[in-house]
């Protein structure tokens, strides 16, 4: 797995708090425009980072793993 940048790790933080957040709300959170944030929320699910089930999202961030619930469906 590629190196973290602080962005990421913000990104994974904020989806660890609440994974019902929208791309828009997260770009506005993290100072960044939204297709930038789209890119970097699909490399962190494609690289393991973030992994979704039919009911569960989760955020893997340094070791650890932070469950969080949710009504299903994607970003």
């Amino acid at each position: 797995m590629e190196k973290l940048d602080e962005t990421d790790l913000q990104l994974l933080r904020l989806l660890g708090e609440d994974s019902k957040l929208t791309i828009k709300e997260l770009a506005d959170k993290v100072k960044l425009s939204h297709t930038p944030v789209f890119e970097r929320v699909k490399r962190l699910e494609s690289n393991g980072y973030i992994k979704t089930t039919w009911k569960k999202y989760w955020a893997a961030i340094c070791n650890g793993y932070y469950e969080v619930r949710r009504s299903g469906g994607m970003l």
